[in-house]
């Protein structure tokens, strides 16, 4: 699963700026202080620019502070382990994990009535040992992320291994805000395994800047598991990224022969 949080959860964000944006407009039409105005010397005119200028640059921070904390709050879930990105405001961002055999319980709290008609709520797993339960608010398919994170956390619990394990549902996954069904195509962000090698030379090189939400995740995945010295599910192909050959004039031959072959090469 990739899942972040649903835009209804942004929209009283946006109405607060549409208030903060249009709020100096109608104080000076009232007619006292739009008299005012008009009457004052010039550099009372030019401190009132200085301070909306500040008022409207403030707000303009204001709006993107609160986007940048909700696109990049981000739940994702692998075969192996459950991982939560939390963006708090524009330079406080914490990576929590979770694996499965950790986890206790997992429950979901849908209240109102835009919460049941968006399919919006909150995600609470409860953690075994020290670590602190996952909380995560305004999360859309709530129901649907329960019940693939009990199951897959049942399977973990049973010894099965971490390549082995696929949710015994309907709903195998949950890409943004689409299902993925057990009998349709996995869509490409789902199969991380394949094209594995290509990944990390590409992440290695940093030849291309990532731009779709499969480039975007592999690009977060490596540097994560380089700052967290981790390996992404059990590791078992961690000896053949270190035989990769990451030499720029190779990736580009490889690059200039998918091209003529009119293939995309799927990151």
């Amino acid at each position: 699963m990739f899942v972040r949080k649903q835009w209804i959860g942004f929209v009283p964000v946006v109405i607060i700026f549409a208030v903060l944006f249009l709020a100096p407009f109608f104080v000076l039409a009232i007619g006292p202080i739009a008299d005012l105005t008009m009457s004052t010397t010039q550099f009372g005119r030019d401190l009132l620019i200085l301070v909306l200028l500040a008022y409207y640059l403030s707000a303009i921070t204001f709006i993107i502070a609160s986007w940048i904390a909700y696109y990049y709050n981000i739940l994702v879930v692998s075969d192996e382990r459950v991982v939560e990105i939390s963006q708090n405001g524009l330079f406080n961002r914490s990576v929590n994990e979770l694996v499965f055999e950790q986890v206790e319980d997992v429950s979901s709290i849908v209240k109102g009535m835009i919460n049941t008609i968006f399919d919006l709520g909150t995600l609470d797993i409860q953690t075994a040992g020290p670590q602190r339960n996952f909380v995560i608010k305004d999360i859309g398919r709530v129901n649907d992320i329960v019940a693939i994170i009990l199951d897959l956390s049942s399977q973990a619990k049973k010894g099965i291994k971490a390549i082995d394990r696929m949710p015994s549902l309907a709903t195998v996954g949950i890409i943004g805000s689409r299902l993925v069904a057990k009998t349709s195509n996995k869509l490409p962000i789902m199969n991380f395994e394949m094209h594995l090698k290509e990944g990390a030379r590409r992440h290695s090189l940093k030849i291309k800047s990532p731009k779709t939400l499969r480039e975007k995740f592999d690009y977060w995945w490596w540097t994560h598991c380089n700052q967290m010295n981790v390996s992404f599910g059990n590791g078992e192909y961690g000896d053949e990224t270190k035989q990769i050959d990451t030499s720029v004039k190779s990736v580009r031959e490889e690059d200039s022969q998918n091209d003529k072959k009119g293939e995309m090469i799927d990151l």
